[in-house]
């Protein structure tokens, strides 16, 4: 990894500033980037992503948003699309299909049609062709507006494993599995740090209690 790439993926607000330039994809990242441009919009993050399972092949995948705020966000005209290493970008969910509400704290489920998991998806890709990649991939939420809300890449997900946010602990990240799993997913540091593997997924969708919330 380059100094560039460090500082990209890093700090890439900071990047950006210095360069006057978009900061380049690294593999080496996996991370969650907001872009500038989207600061006035509302804050939505990726929260959970699993690429594929041993059991049931590539296309067992599903992504996981989180609502860290204190109101619901209407996600109708919204899409979700996968990126590869050279920033070709697919439809998940078209912007013409995607519909629902993330509650205040809640979780929302995106999954491909043959996703297998315990709980139900909210909404399924719109197209089911455009798999994600088990290395080098991205995943992109844009608005109504098309501003880039959220982005999570990385270098790789195991088959059978997801790459999870950390949770906000009195404004510092931290796991959220163990002691963290009932905190929530707010960890929102633009660096590569913000994730971390984790062996079991543990997909949730708007039916999931609130989090966070103290041990069930």
């Amino acid at each position: 990894q380059s100094l560039g790439e460090a500082a990209a993926c890093g700090n890439p607000r900071r990047y950006l500033a210095q360069q006057k330039r978009s900061p380049p994809f690294s593999p080496a990242c996996a991370s969650s980037r907001t872009e500038p441009q989207a600061q006035a919009s509302i804050k939505i993050l990726i929260s959970e992503i699993q690429a594929g399972t041993e059991t049931n092949g590539s296309e067992d995948e599903f992504v996981e948003l989180y609502n860290p705020n204190a109101q619901s966000v209407d996600l109708v005209g919204w899409s979700l699309k996968k990126k590869t290493s050279t920033g070709t970008e697919s439809n998940l969910v078209s912007s013409a299909s995607f519909s629902g509400t993330i509650a205040p704290k809640s979780f929302f489920l995106i999954a491909h049609a043959n996703y297998q998991g315990a709980k139900t998806k909210d909404l399924t890709y719109s197209a089911n062709s455009n798999n994600l990649a088990y290395t080098n991939n991205s995943v992109v939420l844009y608005d109504t507006s098309n501003n880039v809300i959220d982005e999570a890449n990385w270098t790789d997900i195991p088959k059978s494993q997801s790459l999870e946010r950390k949770a906000l602990i009195d404004g510092a990240c931290a796991t959220s599995q163990n002691s963290g799993e009932y905190l929530g997913n707010g960890c929102d540091t633009d660096s590569m740090s913000d994730f971390e593997l984790r062996a079991v997924p543990n997909p949730q969708n708007t039916q999931s209690l609130l989090e966070p919330r103290s041990a069930p």
